[in-house]
């Protein structure tokens, strides 16, 4: 059945860029923020494997104690970024142990990389991520990954307010 002229792109989000998004001095924050912004509009659709929110939850507790190349966050800054993350209603999708396994041989990756990845390839999309070594150590053998920097936005920009 056809979707019409041009189906919504999807992406396979890596915890990584979320956390880019949100924290403003971090590398690739820009490009991070607008595929979020893409995705609220409709313009993409993220789908991520059903461990992104606690990737993400751990992140902001990194951040909480200052263990994140970003400023330290306060709780209540903490908390909406979770409930931020609940609002884009990301589509979570639920791997296999085995498929888990299969693939953090074949990439040599932990299971948790292993995870964003198999997810790609099992619904043939690409994995966008900002997470160095997992892009350096998959692109030869899987090319769809798309470093986080090189995303183009789809919406038109928002102009700064001063």
């Amino acid at each position: 059945m056809s979707e019409g002229p041009a189906a919504m792109p999807r992406l396979v989000l890596d915890a990584s860029v979320f956390l880019r998004s949100v924290f403003e001095d971090e590398r690739g924050h820009d490009q991070a923020l607008a595929l979020v912004r893409d995705h609220a509009l409709g313009l993409v659709q993220l789908i991520a494997p059903s461990l992104l929110p606690y990737e993400v939850v751990n992140g902001v507790v990194q951040a909480l104690r200052g263990k994140r190349p970003t400023r330290q966050l306060e709780v209540e800054e903490a908390r909406r970024i979770l409930v931020a993350l609940e609002a884009l209603r990301i589509s979570l999708k639920p791997l296999a142990p085995p498929e888990l396994l299969q693939v953090a041989q074949a990439h040599e990756r932990t299971a948790y990389d292993a995870a964003y990845v198999a997810l790609a390839e099992r619904e043939e999309v690409p994995l966008i991520t900002g997470d160095k070594r997992l892009y350096r150590g998959i692109r030869a053998r899987f090319p769809a990954v798309i470093w986080v920097e090189d995303y183009r936005p789809l919406a038109p920009e928002i102009e700064a307010r001063s």
